[in-house]
C-alpha cells in the first residue's frame, strides 16, 4: 500500500484521549507494524511541525520530543523536504483558486505533493482529503 501521512492519522496515534485513537492504533498495528515491507509511507515536513507543535500543546514538550524523534528516527516513513519551493508556490495557487478554501496551506501541500507522487491513500481523519479526491484509511469510525 502507498500511504500519505497526514497530521490527523498521526496525532490520533499518540493522544489516547483523541475520538480516532484506537482506530488509528488498530490500523497502525494491522498494516505498518505488522508488515513494513508492504507499505510505502510518506509525509512533508509542514505535517511533522503541525504533529510535533499539537502534541507539544496537548501532551507537553516531553511528549513532543518522544514523537518527534520517533518520525524522525523511522525508516518507513520518507520525508519530502522543504527544498521543493515548487509545492508551497502549486498549494498557494490551489488556495488562490478557491477549489477548496476552507482546506489548510498543510492540506493543499499535502494533496499536491500525493499528487505529484501518485499516492491516494491518505492516512488521516480530516475530510479535506476525501474532498480533494482522495480515499482516507482507516476510515472515519470513531470508538465509542
Amino acid at each position: 500500500m502507498r500511504l500519505f501521512l497526514d497530521t490527523s492519522g498521526l496525532y490520533a496515534l499518540e493522544d489516547s484521549s483523541d475520538a480516532w485513537h484506537v482506530s488509528a492504533r488498530e490500523f497502525w498495528e494491522e498494516h505498518i507494524r505488522a508488515d513494513p515491507r508492504s507499505v510505502v509511507a510518506i509525509s512533508t515536513h509542514l505535517v511533522f511541525w503541525e504533529v510535533v507543535a499539537l502534541v507539544q500543546r496537548h501532551l507537553g514538550p516531553l511528549r513532543a520530543y518522544e514523537v518527534g524523534r520517533k518520525l524522525i528516527d523511522s525508516d518507513q516513513i520518507s520525508w519530502i523536504g522543504s527544498s521543493d519551493f515548487r509545492i508551497a508556490s502549486q498549494a498557494l495557487l490551489e488556495i488562490r483558486s478557491r477549489r477548496m478554501p476552507n482546506a489548510s496551506f498543510v492540506d493543499h501541500t499535502s494533496f499536491f505533493v500525493m499528487r505529484e507522487n501518485g499516492f491516494q491513500n491518505v492516512f488521516t481523519y480530516d475530510d479535506d482529503f476525501r474532498e480533494a479526491g482522495f480515499v482516507l484509511v482507516p476510515g472515519k469510525n470513531p470508538a465509542v
